[in-house]
């Protein structure tokens, strides 16, 4: 069975400075994210900003415009918006243009980030191919999204500000990730394996925004390379006995 990626992002002052030469690493990260899946990838845009067609009060034209900063294989693998408090889960057409497709005409009962992650898991995945999540986002609300309860699938957040959120359960392993790992000869991928230490919850804590987002990508690849390498050789090691 194939594996499948599965991203949420929050939107509002995590990747909404995306722009011109600042999204260089955003799409980076973005990229190296889709190819270890083979671009069998769903990126998932959560807010709590309300759902409407008035872009006054909706984030969705702003959405737009950041997401064609981004290029089209990278853009197209933004499939869902989730908003107004998990209320509405929309579907995004890529066809002639984009455009948002709602999914549930009936609004789901009013929720926390967590509640969308697993609505929209269990909407998608009933193959269970789907087995790491990875979110990003700037405040309690969003790290709250490693509390889902989605099986026994692992839940990775990239934290996208510089200072320590304190609010959130001090108890579940937390990483700050060096923003030059070459240079300290640091294996990010080795390292983040032995901090979760054989759990499902992981903090990755980076850089602000954009920026901070694809660094937080690119250590989230490095675990899942080292990760499956470690698969490989156990897988080796049975077949050569």
């Amino acid at each position: 069975m194939e594996k499948r990626g599965l991203l949420f992002l929050d939107y509002n002052g995590t990747f909404d400075d995306v722009s011109g030469l600042k999204s260089t690493i955003f799409i980076d990260g973005l990229s190296e994210f889709v190819s270890f899946y083979n671009e069998n990838v769903d990126i998932c845009v959560i807010t709590s900003a309300w759902h409407s067609v008035n872009p006054e009060i909706s984030i969705s034209s702003d959405l737009i415009s950041s997401l064609f900063q981004l290029p089209k294989n990278i853009r197209e693998r933004f499939t869902f918006l989730i908003e107004n408090n998990c209320e509405n889960i929309s579907a995004i057409d890529h066809r002639a243009g984009l455009h948002f497709k709602l999914l549930n005409p009936i609004p789901f009962p009013r929720g926390e980030k967590k509640d969308g992650v697993e609505r929209l898991v269990r909407m998608i995945d009933k193959k269970g191919e789907i087995d790491t999540c990875v979110f990003a986002g700037d405040m309690k609300t969003d790290a709250m999204m490693l509390e889902a309860n989605i099986g026994d699938r692992e839940k990775l957040f990239i934290y996208a500000k510089k200072n320590l959120l304190k609010e959130y359960n001090s108890t579940v392993p937390r990483y700050k990730l060096s923003m030059n790992p070459q240079k300290y000869g640091l294996d990010v991928g080795k390292e983040l394996h032995a901090e979760i230490n054989g759990g499902k919850k992981l903090f990755i804590r980076t850089s602000s925004q954009c920026f901070g987002v694809g660094k937080g990508l690119h250590a989230v690849v490095s675990y899942l390379k080292h990760k499956a390498s470690i698969s490989n050789d156990k897988t080796s090691a049975i077949k050569t006995k």
